[in-house]
Order: C-alpha cells, then structure tokens, then sequence
C-alpha cells in the first residue's frame, strides 16, 4: 500500500493561508473599483440630466401681456428676452371665434375685436350681471428663436382676462385685462381642449319642453314634484 500523504509543514500552511489573503484583496479591489465606476456613471448620468433640465427651461417660451389703457388690445411679448416671436396661431372656443387667428412678421397681441360679439352673446344666454370680469381660454401656437435656433412650442394653454360693464343703452362694454399661462405642453386636439375648458364656466342651457314649467321657474313658485 501507498504510504497516506504526509501532513503539510507548518511553513506550507502558513503560504496557503497568506495566499488566500492575497486572493481576497483581489477581489476587494476589484469590486471596490467597480463601485468606483458605477458612481462616476451615476453622477455623470445625473449631471447630464440637470444639464438638459436647464436648457430645456431655458428653452421653453411662455408669453406675457399687457393690456392697453384702453383694453382693447393685449401687447405680446416673450418672458424670456432672449427670444424672439416668429409667428402666433391663437385658437379659442368656437362660441366666441369660429377659427384659428394666425399673425406672422407683425406685432403679437390678442384683440378685443376678435371676441368682443362671442363674448356679447355668451354672456347673453348666460344672463350674466351688468358688471363683473372673467376669464376666457385660448390655446396659443408658438414659432420662435433662440441663439440663433427655430423652435415650435406646440401649444400651451392660457387664461385671457375681461371685465365688462353695462352701457347707456343698456348693452356691454368689454376690455381685456391681461393674460396668464395656465398649461405648457397641450396633448391632442387642441380647439377640443378649449372648447371643454369653455363649457365647464358657460355649461347650454336646457330648454323646457313646450308647456312645461321651467325647473328655476317651479322653484320660485314652490312646486315640486308630485309624490
């Protein structure tokens, strides 16, 4: 019979001991360098990020406006002043303009003109007081430059401001008020959009049928309906 292997020599086991020592820092480094690198990644993913963020802000266009002492107008200029309006479409609801406004290579505004007889008659069928002040929606498409690049913001949504009072001869005289962003980025159609936002403040009104007590007229009689 073979003689069994001889038991290793205090020297030979302190050589396998140191080597497995060497192996383990081995390992160390390398998953040490590994998270070296996964955090330089992450922090030029994140620096990469925030720097896209920021052009994009600088980037986006949000008009502003100021109305005439007179209020039939609405002069439209950029937020940011480096940039410079191309062209505007302004779309509203159809009960106060039946189709889209463009202006190109003139000044933007917004004119009282464009709704003043929408704006008679909805308030007309809403029987609105004498006197008072609202808001109208409109979707605004945007053409302009920016260091010396086109850019298109494809609509946002704003809220137009006017105020109207009654007249000598009994009708409505409006003004516009001002202008302010309601929301960037308008997904889909945008009339659609507009004319939802215009029905929410002026909902149609129902009509009774032929011999039928309006319901606001048989509240103010006290009759309700039979049991």
């Amino acid at each position: 019979m073979t003689d069994p292997t001889p038991p290793p020599t205090p020297q030979q086991r302190r050589r396998r001991v140191w080597l497995t020592i060497g192996e383990l820092v081995g390992v160390l480094a390398l998953v040490i360098a590994g998270l070296n690198f996964w955090q330089s990644h992450q922090q030029y993913l994140s620096a990469q990020k925030t720097a896209e963020t920021q052009a994009q802000a600088r980037s986006a266009f949000v008009m502003a406006g100021v109305a005439t002492r007179t209020g039939d107008r609405i002069d439209i200029r950029p937020l940011n002043p480096d940039q410079a309006i191309q062209n505007q479409t302004y779309i509203f609801p159809v009960a106060l303009v039946d189709h889209p406004i463009k202006l190109t290579a003139t000044q933007p505004r917004l004119e009282r003109s464009w709704i003043d007889q929408g704006l008679r008659a909805a308030l007309n069928a809403d029987r609105a007081p004498p006197s008072g002040e609202s808001v109208a929606p409109v979707a605004v498409v945007t053409t302009y430059v920016q260091d010396g690049e086109t850019f298109t913001d494809d609509g946002s949504l704003y809220e137009v401001g006017y105020a109207w009072r009654s007249t000598l001869f009994g009708g409505r005289k409006f003004t516009l008020e001002g202008v302010a962003l309601a929301k960037r980025g308008v997904k889909g159609d945008a009339t659609a959009e507009v004319n939802r936002l215009w029905r929410i403040g002026h909902p149609p009104k129902v009509e009774a049928a032929p011999g039928a007590t309006p319901p606001d007229a048989a509240d103010r009689a006290g009759v309700g309906p039979q049991q």
